[in-house]
């Protein structure tokens, strides 16, 4: 009886060490599982900082593209900076140049302006000289017409002296000749004489009349040089009237 109890003392023993052992195989199993779960954790977290490395790397890129595109573009500025600059500068001239050409067109029209004075004055000049001019030319040709007018009195003096030439002519002729067959060609000379006369004095007085009426007209542009007759000049207004 004694050894059935300690053989199953023993046995109640060793089930208790195989439940304890099972338990710790079970919680090695547990602890295996737990340490593999944690290395896959650990392995992801791995994978997981080196993609972040990755992207860090990437940023990292990226940041330093940007930052030469921004040395470019500080650099792209510096030189528009410049060129703004340049450009202002020479706007700044052309300011200047249109000022100075603006003081030269304002000169320019203050001289045109003196000049369009100056023809303003040479036209009326020019036109007191061409109405000068025409009056010379009126009295000239009023003194042309005065001379002609003159020259045609010379004529009809010449041929009333031809008129008066032939009448004593004829009256010689007969009283040397006496009557007789050269009668005839005195009694000739003498009517040819007498019609030169009249129609010379008939012609001499109606250009006396009309001399008078030049002389009048003439008189005050020649003074002391042409008298004029006013009876003869008022007696020709009227006729012409």
């Amino acid at each position: 009886m004694t050894n059935e109890r300690e053989h199953n003392g023993a046995l109640r023993e060793l089930l208790q060490v195989a439940e304890e052992h099972n338990v710790l195989t079970n919680s090695l199993v547990d602890l295996a599982r737990t340490r593999t779960e944690f290395a896959k954790c650990r392995t992801a977290s791995a994978d997981e900082r080196t993609r972040l490395a990755r992207d860090q790397s990437r940023l990292a890129e990226r940041r330093t593209q940007l930052a030469d595109r921004r040395t470019e573009s500080a650099e792209e500025r510096t030189q528009l900076a410049r060129k703004q600059t340049r450009f202002s500068r020479q706007s700044t001239l052309l300011a200047q140049r249109r000022t100075a050409m603006s003081v030269t067109r304002t000169d320019m029209a203050e001289r045109r302006t003196e000049l369009s004075l100056a023809r303003t004055d040479f036209a009326r000049q020019r036109n007191l000289l061409a109405e000068e001019r025409t009056s010379k030319a009126h009295v000239r040709t009023m003194m042309s017409s005065y001379r002609s007018l003159l020259a045609k009195q010379r004529t009809q003096l010449a041929l009333m002296r031809t008129g008066l030439a032939l009448i004593t002519l004829g009256i010689v002729f007969t009283r040397y000749f006496g009557l007789g067959y050269w009668t005839a060609f005195d009694a000739l000379l003498i009517l040819a004489g007498g019609a030169c006369s009249i129609y010379s004095i008939r012609s001499y007085l109606t250009t006396r009349r009309i001399e008078a009426a030049y002389a009048q007209a003439l008189a005050p542009l020649f003074p002391g040089m042409i008298t004029p007759a006013p009876q003869e000049a008022n007696a020709m207004i009227s006729d012409g009237a």
